[in-house]
C-alpha cells in the first residue's frame, strides 16, 4: 500500500498528463504546441521581450525559445525588433495584426477556463489554486535544493 506521499506524486503526476492532453486537444486546430503557446502568451501580458526575459520567466532554456520563436516568427505569430544597431538586444513582439487574430484562432484555450467555471465552484478553485500554489512553492524549492547538491557533488 502506498502511503500519502506517493499518492500526491501519482496525481500531480495524472493531473500534468491529463492538462497537457487537453491543452493539446484544444490547439491541434490553430498548428500551434504548447510551448508557443505559452510564449505567445507571455507576450500578450508583457509585451515586446528579450528572449532571455521570456526563458527566464517561463523557466525555459533560451536556445529552446529562440527556436520556438523562429517557428512563430516564420507562421507570421510574432516579429523580431531591433531597437538599436546590436542585434543581441532583440525584442520578440506579437504585432497589434496578430493579437485580434490570435484572440479568435485561439478562443478554444479560452474554453477551457469556461468549463472550469461551469465544473468548480469559486470555493472549490480557490482551494484547488492555493493547493497549487503550495505545491508549485514545494517543487520549485525542491528543484533549487536538487541543482544546488548536482553542482557540489562534482567539488570536492
Amino acid at each position: 500500500m502506498s502511503d500519502i506521499y506517493e499518492k500526491l506524486n501519482l496525481t500531480v503526476l495524472d493531473f500534468l498528463s491529463h492538462y497537457q492532453k487537453l491543452n493539446r486537444m484544444t490547439l491541434t486546430c490553430t498548428g500551434v504546441t504548447i510551448s508557443q503557446m505559452t510564449i505567445l502568451r507571455y507576450l500578450k501580458a508583457n509585451g515586446p521581450s528579450r528572449i532571455t526575459a521570456i526563458a527566464t520567466a517561463l523557466n525555459m532554456d533560451a536556445g529552446n525559445v529562440s527556436n520556438i520563436c523562429s517557428r512563430l516568427e516564420k507562421a507570421g505569430y510574432i516579429e523580431r525588433q531591433f531597437p538599436a544597431k546590436d542585434k543581441r538586444l532583440c525584442l520578440v513582439n506579437v504585432p497589434e495584426s496578430t493579437e485580434t487574430n490570435l484572440e479568435e484562432q485561439f478562443k478554444n484555450t479560452q474554453d477551457l477556463y469556461g468549463y472550469t467555471r461551469e465544473v468548480l465552484s469559486e470555493e472549490e478553485a480557490e482551494k484547488a489554486w492555493e493547493s497549487l500554489r503550495t505545491l508549485n512553492a514545494y517543487y520549485e524549492n525542491l528543484t533549487l535544493r536538487i541543482k544546488d547538491r548536482g553542482s557540489t557533488d562534482g567539488e570536492g
